[in-house]
């Protein structure tokens, strides 16, 4: 407000002296070159024109300063808006990150469960001690529906006998490892010699991934993109209101120089 005075005081001296020098100027082309009172102009003139070039250069100073002031309020202002915004987003994302490692833990817990209930439900079924099948034989066995398969494999021990469940049973637990695969996929089959019970397993999970529908988006990732979407339009609108009441600030010194 003190630069805007004082400008105004002294665009109204400049303008006051510019007037004087052009009437003097005026009069003194007029007179006689032998007139006594010519060269007495002559000095008055020199020294007015001194004066408005002096005025003139305050001005352009001040406007200098004026302009400098300016932009730096701008620039107080900028930061002090960025600081605000900045402290808001940070509170919001430690209050999401919160939110997000509680879903984390209880999804995690979720899973253990689950995997809890597959162990003790395929558990028993899948270790049991080789013994004579159910019924009279496996003749008899097949006849009651309760058909047992007898698997022979050769480990470095020698060979050994497992005997699984029923045919039902081991199509239940093959869908079971087939979705525990999703999150706890075993090693990658070991070439055209590998394991051949993995590489089994890798087609089963192929199939099984192939017929899985592609799921919508989660609810913490909408929430997400409402964030991001949010905090743009706010940086819009924070940015159009410094501007509008910038513009209200120089109305305001506008009005008060007219007053």
């Amino acid at each position: 407000m003190a630069h805007s005075e004082e400008l105004a005081s002294l665009h109204k001296q400049l303008d006051d002296l510019e007037a004087r020098l052009e009437l003097m100027q005026h009069k003194f082309d007029g007179m006689a070159e032998d007139n006594p009172d010519k060269e007495p102009m002559r000095e008055r003139l020199l020294k007015l024109n001194d004066e408005a070039d002096e005025i003139h250069r305050k001005i352009q100073t001040l406007e200098i300063q004026k302009e400098e002031n300016e932009k730096e309020m701008e620039q107080k202002e900028e930061k002090r808006l960025e600081k605000m915004m900045n402290e808001k987003l940070t509170k919001k994302q430690q209050k999401q990150q919160k939110q997000q490692q509680k879903e984390k833990e209880k999804e995690e817990k979720e899973k253990e469960k689950e995997k809890e209930k597959e162990k003790s439900a395929s558990g028993p079924n899948v270790a049991q001690p080789s013994g004579t099948p159910r019924g009279e034989g496996e003749e008899g066995g097949k006849k009651k529906g309760f058909g047992r398969i007898k698997l022979k494999f050769t480990s470095n021990k020698g060979e050994k006998e497992k005997e699984e469940g029923d045919e039902d049973l081991k199509q239940s637990q093959d869908s079971i490892k087939a979705r525990r695969s999703l999150t706890d996929r075993p090693a990658s089959p070991r070439g055209e010699g590998g394991n051949k019970k993995n590489k089994k397993k890798a087609a089963s999970d192929k199939q099984y991934l192939s017929t899985k529908k592609k799921e919508p988006p989660t609810e913490e990732e909408m929430r997400a993109r409402q964030m991001r979407n949010k905090n743009l339009a706010t940086l819009r609108t924070t940015s159009q209101r410094f501007k509008k009441a910038k513009s209200a600030f120089e109305v305001d010194d506008h009005e008060d120089e007219i007053n």
